[in-house]
């Protein structure tokens, strides 16, 4: 940063900086990039150097930032986007699926939209850390012919609700016979590489925990319905 002569050197050798993954840039790392995409290499101040248009090209997304621990800061990605639009960039959102079917994108737009916030409010706010729902747009795969969501509730014998000591083990043996019923029942899924529908099979199934201490209950209760699992 200190040195006219390495900057000058770097601008002249780079003619174009892609970065992706914007969103998990730390401060030094952004302050490196404007510098390096700078037209003058006397200009040492990263707040005050003029981008050379069509240098720098940054891909990201607020809302899969994740390594604030390594001090990737959100609001160093709202500022420098907001900085290349002040000097003339063109923005292009990608809002379209192409992996999942049109009924999902249906079902995640209109919960996610309420669980994080959506039109109501900025895109990105810096001054909170908070990346609004975006909505996205369905790809040309086909609809399908079974549901893309199932609900599976469960509470105690008297229709009421569970504590997690009590709800935990019933959830792990609720989802390895619901497991168990997908692969019995052949259920219909896409196949991920050559696009046709074919009946599911155990390496298509993912269980996602909000916390590994559970996970025990659920391998027993997969052991205890003879279901392969890794």
């Amino acid at each position: 940063q200190h040195s006219r002569e390495v900057r000058g050197e770097l601008q002249q050798r780079i003619t174009h900086l892609f970065v992706d993954e914007f969103q998990d840039t730390d401060p030094v790392q952004s302050e490196i990039l404007l510098l390096l995409a700078a037209d003058d290499p006397a200009e040492s101040s990263p707040s005050r150097v003029q981008i050379v248009a069509g240098k720098l090209f940054l891909v990201g997304d607020p809302k899969q930032s994740i390594y604030r621990f390594r001090r990737a800061d959100i609001a160093t990605y709202g500022r420098a986007m907001a900085r290349l639009r002040a000097a003339g960039a063109v923005g292009a959102r990608l809002d379209t699926n192409f992996r999942s079917r049109p009924a999902l994108i249906e079902f995640f737009n209109a919960r996610l939209g309420v669980l994080l916030g959506g039109a109501a409010g900025p895109e990105l706010d810096s001054d909170t850390g908070r990346a609004s729902y975006e909505p996205l747009r369905a790809g040309r795969l086909p609809p399908g012919r079974t549901p893309v969501v199932h609900v599976l509730p469960y509470a105690d014998a008297a229709g009421a609700g569970l504590a997690a000591p009590q709800g935990r083990p019933l959830e792990a043996a609720m989802l390895a016979r619901y497991v168990r019923w997908l692969l019995s029942e052949r259920f219909p899924v896409r196949d991920p590489d050559s696009g046709d529908e074919r009946p599911v099979r155990p390496s298509d199934v993912a269980v996602l925990a909000c916390v590994t201490t559970n996970l025990r209950l659920l391998l027993r209760e997969f052991e205890r319905a003879g279901l392969a699992y890794a």
